[in-house]
């Protein structure tokens, strides 16, 4: 969750760009600047997304999608990620209240149990620094991490 938080910028870099692009060329074994929705899902699974196949054909206009496309799409998510959305839906997964808020008990037994495990002096500052009380908004505290990067 909290290595989402760290890592925003506003767009794709310059050298994202090309890579998505070489990428792509990799797939586009014919180089007319396109992919079918068949090889599309392979390259999205070797990107580590596996999507389903109406997510690869909302991808697509008609069979296929063009390195622009692609490169757009690529932007749309990246854009998404780094709003802070997918951190704040993460977040909601534990928010048993729906309420906007998670216990410090429960953000200190994620951070230190799942996914990159933090030690107890960074969940210990990550609390000073987000708590109110016993709870944390965890939309307020997304959107001052995005603040601080």
């Amino acid at each position: 969750l909290l290595c989402l938080c760290f890592k925003m910028a506003d767009k794709l870099s310059p050298a994202q760009v090309e890579e998505y692009k070489h990428v792509f060329a990799h797939f586009d074994k014919e180089g007319k600047g396109s992919i079918s929705a068949k090889d599309l899902s392979i390259l999205m699974k070797a990107l580590g997304e596996d999507m389903k196949d109406s997510e690869v054909q909302a991808m697509c206009s008609g069979a296929s999608i063009d390195v622009n496309s692609f490169i757009q799409n690529r932007e749309d998510k990246w854009a998404k990620e780094q709003s802070g959305e997918e951190v704040k839906e993460a977040f909601r997964v534990f928010d048993a209240a729906g309420d906007g808020k998670i216990a410090v008990e429960e953000l200190r037994r994620l951070m230190t149990t799942m996914g990159d495990v933090m030690n107890n002096q960074e969940v210990e500052q990550m609390i000073q620094d987000a708590a109110q009380g016993q709870s944390i908004d965890y939309c307020q505290f997304v959107d001052k991490m995005k603040r601080k990067t």
